[in-house]
């Protein structure tokens, strides 16, 4: 505690305290060395934990038509979603690299993105939809954000990532 009374203290709660209302006090010697107390109220309320959740690969080769596998990947991850959560962001990465033109790979792209945000929402997975398009042309000069995943043979691959926040 310095002269003027003032003090600086970091507390952690350890999770086996239970929820509630308490009282902190703090004793402490003044710069004189008499002692000094200070009480505080305390509320102990539920710690709220992140979690995410990361796929790649729903389409089918060359098309917007989700895979079987990947709609079965969907559902998982909507299944691996607590029931309760908050601060829900959807990050899409959709990527196309083998059609003829550029043109051609950002429509499926784009088409792959919109798929996958309306699937997810029509499922309640509400929150915040981020979708970015991604090509050959951009993957070669592109800063590589969000990260790409990419296949055994080294195609990258569209890539849904959910994150969330819980209570514990």
């Amino acid at each position: 505690m310095t002269e003027d009374g003032t003090f600086d203290i970091r507390v952690i709660v350890p999770d086996s305290v239970p929820l509630g209302e308490y009282v902190l006090q703090i004793n402490g010697l003044s710069p004189r060395n008499s002692m000094r107390s200070v009480n505080m109220a305390l509320t102990v309320e539920p710690s709220v934990r992140t979690g995410s959740v990361t796929k790649a690969a729903f389409f089918k080769g060359r098309a917007a038509q989700m895979s079987v596998n990947g709609q079965r990947k969907l559902r998982t991850m909507i299944s691996e979603l607590p029931k309760v959560r908050q601060d829900v962001r959807v990050e899409i990465t959709a990527v196309s690299v083998s059609l003829d033109d550029l043109e051609s790979d950002l429509r499926l792209a784009a088409r792959r993105g919109r798929e996958l945000r309306d699937y997810l929402s029509e499922r309640g997975v509400q929150g915040t939809y981020s979708v970015t398009i991604r090509t050959e042309d951009q993957l070669r000069s592109a800063e590589r954000t969000p990260p790409l995943m990419m296949s055994s043979k080294g195609k990258p691959l569209t890539t849904v990532r959910i994150t969330y926040a819980t209570s514990r």
